[in-house]
This record gives structure tokens, C-alpha cells and sequence, in this order.
């Protein structure tokens, strides 16, 4: 049986979702065209202070609207983010680690050498009533 979202899950796909409309709005024009996809990946460490995702992956996802595509564990190629396009890469990258309490997400993206986030997402309520809130201070903006 393969890997299954849940509603935490579904969550961060929905950040996920928000950062790739940002992205195609800031893409047309002068900035150059937006990532053509985002690599997702679901680490199994975090370093809470400087908001930064380590350690090993534990699932990742190819991501170009719609929904996520989940690839296989034994899947271990490193793709590259490719050529710089403007101030974005042909691909972004998203890493996310959920805290073993489920209470808290850290999410971080770079979609550019210069165009990047980290930042803690408090999980308030559960199932449909959950939602992530800013939390845990002002982040890292690139």
C-alpha cells in the first residue's frame, strides 16, 4: 500500500498551492517565467531556531499544479533546480518537517538564488477545523 495524505497533510499542500500562485503572478513579465515545477520534500529533521529543514528525506513530491505527485522512497535521484530564469529557477523546492507532536510545520522554499522563506506554522484544531498559523517569530526572508 502506498503513502496516503491525511488533513495535516492536506494542509501543507495548501501552502504549498498558495506559494505556486504567488510565484506564476510574480512570473509574468520582467521577473522572468515562474518554476514549471516545485520539488516537495518532507524531511526527517529541523532546526527550529534558524528555520532551516535537515537531516534525511523522508518522502518527497513533484509538484506542478493540481495535485502532488508522490514519488517513490526508492526513488533517490537529486534534481537539480535547474538554469536561473530572471531571479527564479526552472524548479523550486519546498521542505517541510511536521514535529513529532503534530502541533507544529516548519516549511522553508527557494525558488530563486535570492528568493526564499522559512517560517513555523502553528496546527491549530484538527481535521477539518485544522488550520497553520504564523508562529514561533518573524522567519527567514531571502
Amino acid at each position: 500500500m502506498g503513502w496516503q495524505t491525511d488533513w495535516l497533510y492536506d494542509l501543507i499542500f495548501h501552502e504549498v498551492e498558495r506559494v505556486w500562485r504567488r510565484a506564476l503572478r510574480e512570473g509574468r513579465g520582467k521577473f522572468g517565467p515562474a518554476p514549471s515545477q516545485f520539488l516537495i520534500k518532507e524531511m526527517c529533521e529541523a532546526d527550529w531556531e534558524s528555520m532551516r529543514c535537515k537531516g534525511e528525506e523522508h518522502r518527497k513530491w513533484r509538484y506542478s499544479g493540481g495535485s502532488p505527485e508522490h514519488l517513490p522512497a526508492e526513488d533517490e535521484t537529486r534534481e537539480s533546480l535547474g538554469e536561473q530564469r530572471g531571479m527564479f529557477y526552472e524548479k523550486g523546492e519546498i521542505r517541510f518537517h511536521v514535529a513529532p507532536d503534530r502541533k507544529r510545520v516548519l516549511l522553508t522554499y527557494t525558488l530563486g538564488p535570492r528568493y526564499g522563506r522559512g517560517m513555523a506554522l502553528a496546527v491549530q484544531g484538527q481535521g477539518a477545523k485544522g488550520k497553520l498559523v504564523p508562529s514561533g517569530g518573524p522567519g527567514w526572508v531571502s
